[in-house]
């Protein structure tokens, strides 16, 4: 298993971070869905503003 995927207890994969983002299939159509990493980031730092401002320092 490579470092880049996350595994539920049972063995299902579950998601894969690759170089274009985070990659997920959805269980009822199967196609892949791509969440591109700028936006994970982006999402962070709304979530978490805090943690952002200590980064810039």
């Amino acid at each position: 298993m490579s470092k880049q995927e996350e595994r539920c207890d049972c063995g299902k994969l579950l998601f894969k971070l690759t170089p274009r983002g985070l990659e997920f299939k959805c269980n009822r159509c199967k196609e892949i869905h791509l969440v591109p990493l700028y936006r994970i980031d982006t999402e962070f730092r709304n979530i978490c503003p805090v943690i952002d401002q200590t980064h810039k320092k």
